[in-house]
């Protein structure tokens, strides 16, 4: 099992300087109004309320208004120790968005508790373009045990073409955090390399744990100059700094990724866990996910993996398509480790004097899951119940198994 390309470190090596600076029936969200987001901040609810530990939001002024006490430079209030109720659906659209933490995991930071209630928030925009550093999606940093729990983020519309090293349409950034029960959906594009892109969240460091979350989204990343190379997730770009903790639980891909560069790793579910210098971080538990599609495709195919790529391998219980996208050609010659399919899980091999990665061929996937050619069938839904966490429930949905409240709320 041997990537054609090795994959260069630049986007690794951005990731690193970061990095270091079911559900019962009877709680899902209700049918309610659409509260359509007017463009301005509103900030009442916190100001006359600053020693409360809970609010509930009704408008998506009062959503713009945590994003602009979150990235007040002088003053920022992270939430730490509260819990933030969403009450009903909001609509973004119409207005460019600016996300929730907008500084890093020192400062400017979500570290709250942002409860969806399994309510959607549609039309997020954000449009960005030039040499600054900025933050891309709904969430841009969360940290210190930040939580987002519960929330759906509908029909999105990404072009993170800017200076900024990340970018996920829920959040770019999760340090030691959480993520349950989240589903994305809509486009998140990058046209100019050097970031690490996801369609749920860009980059995880430390102990977060993502668990039963989804994602349809479109994944994009067109640059193609060897020197500004991305790093792409269908759920998840990249992961640095692991802890005993980090973990992909119970989640599913069910979108597309395609990417123009021929050193980029991409991933269904992860596109890589490279770890650190030293070597010593333990790695990400990935367990009972599954790529519920074909289309993922990139540059070169020897780089795609459909869950993931990393230093130390810890996939269980996966599945993943038996057969690559159509118009996807793996030969015995060029390929002869991916048996005409793309690998599953590739175990990394880095070189951090050259700079570069390779599969080891050696490692035998077949102990991180199984290859199906049915995604329907009664035994890809029984494997999931069977291996769920607590508190996930897998049931049959159109195409592929999703979660009960899923099935209930994702149009």
């Amino acid at each position: 099992m041997k990537m054609k390309k090795k994959k260069k470190l630049l986007s690794l090596l951005l990731a690193l300087c970061l990095a270091m600076a079911l559900v019962p029936m009877s709680v899902f969200a209700e049918e309610t109004s659409v509260d359509n987001w007017d463009g301005t901040a509103d900030t009442s609810w916190y100001t006359d309320h600053k020693t409360d530990t809970e609010y509930h939001f009704t408008t998506a002024e009062q959503l713009a208004g945590l994003a602009q006490l979150v990235n007040d430079k002088t003053a920022s209030v992270s939430f730490e120790g509260k819990t933030i109720y969403l009450d009903n659906d909001l609509d973004l659209s119409g207005s460019q968005w600016t996300p929730i933490g907008n500084g890093d995991n020192f400062v400017r930071h979500f570290a709250g508790t942002f409860d969806g209630q399994y309510h959607k928030i549609m039309n997020l925009y954000h449009h960005s373009t030039g040499d600054e550093l900025i933050r891309n999606g709904l969430f841009g940093v969360v940290s210190d045990g930040g939580t987002l729990k519960n929330l759906l983020v509908i029909d999105a519309d990404i072009a993170s073409n800017d200076g900024s090293l990340l970018a996920g349409i829920l959040a770019d950034w999760v340090n030691g955090g959480k993520v349950e029960n989240c589903y994305t959906s809509g486009r998140i594009e990058n046209n100019v390399g050097d970031k690490l892109v996801g369609g749920l969240i860009g980059q995880c460091t430390w102990s977060t744990q993502v668990k039963g979350c989804a994602s349809d989204a479109t994944v994009i990343s067109t640059e193609s100059d060897e020197d500004h190379v991305d790093t792409v997730g269908g759920l998840i770009g990249q992961w640095e700094n692991s802890a005993d903790s980090s973990s992909i639980t119970d989640c599913w891909f069910g979108g597309s990724v395609s990417c123009n560069n021929i050193y980029s790793a991409v991933g269904g579910i992860l596109g890589a866990n490279f770890e650190n210098f030293s070597g010593n971080k333990p790695g990400v538990i990935i367990k009972n996910c599954i790529v519920a599609t074909k289309n993922i495709t990139g540059a070169e195919p020897g780089n795609i993996t459909w869950i993931t790529a990393v230093v130390k391998t810890h996939v269980t219980d996966c599945i993943w398509p038996d057969t690559p996208p159509d118009g996807v050609t793996l030969d015995e010659e060029t390929y002869p480790d991916n048996k005409g399919n793309y690998l599953a899980v590739a175990k990394l091999v880095v070189d951090w004097d050259a700079g570069t990665a390779s599969a080891d061929p050696t490692f035998d996937q077949s102990s991180c899951g199984t290859a199906v050619s049915n995604f329907t069938s009664a035994d890809v839904l029984a494997g999931l119940q069977t291996n769920a966490g607590a508190g996930v429930e897998w049931v049959a949905g159109i195409g592929h198994p999703t979660f009960v409240w899923d099935d209930n709320n994702i149009p």
